[in-house]
């Protein structure tokens, strides 16, 4: 009897888990597409603004847009990467539910992703898995790579106004 119990109880744990992964998933996307698309709002108005014409004299009032602009996406950088320690965390937990459950044998694979896989293999030293690089080619790699991108080109905003201002406008 009770070891039925402890079993419903390690089963009610598990869904739990299953719910807080695909919460993990979806708040982390929402997350990125929000940093996504207020960096490329930015620079679109940036670049926008840029267009006008006889507005030479009012260009370095972009600049701290621009700023604004790689602020954004560095902040974005460093959320996607606090998500993805939450969402491994995440893994784990459900990765040790289902070792609890007996229900990772070879004949009930549950793991669907590499990431899940992984943490399989890193139960018994959470953190490496947790606080590891990015995998490269994932889809979190490449929206990584949006935001470094984002980063790059204000920046290179940042100086070819600077140089505007300073060399061409002399």
């Amino acid at each position: 009897m009770k070891s039925d119990n402890i079993e419903k109880n390690l089963l009610d744990l598990y869904k739990i888990s299953v719910e807080e992964y695909r919460f993990q998933v979806l708040y982390n996307w929402d997350r990125n597409r929000f940093y996504i698309t207020l960096t490329a709002g930015v620079f679109t108005i940036g670049a926008g603004i840029l267009r006008i014409p006889n507005l030479a004299k009012y260009e370095y009032l972009l600049i701290p847009l621009f700023i604004i602009g790689s602020l954004i996406s560095f902040v974005g950088l460093q959320t996607l990467r606090k998500g993805q320690e939450y969402y491994r965390a995440t893994i784990l937990k459900m990765s040790s539910l289902e070792n609890q459950l007996g229900l990772t044998s070879e004949e009930t694979p549950i793991a669907t992703t590499q990431g899940q896989k992984e943490s399989k293999i890193n139960l018994k030293d959470p953190n490496i898995y947790i606080k590891k690089r990015l995998r490269l080619g994932t889809i979190t790699y490449w929206i990584a790579c949006l935001f470094v991108l984002g980063i790059c080109v204000n920046i290179l905003a940042i100086l070819f106004i600077s140089f505007d201002l300073l060399y061409l406008q002399s």
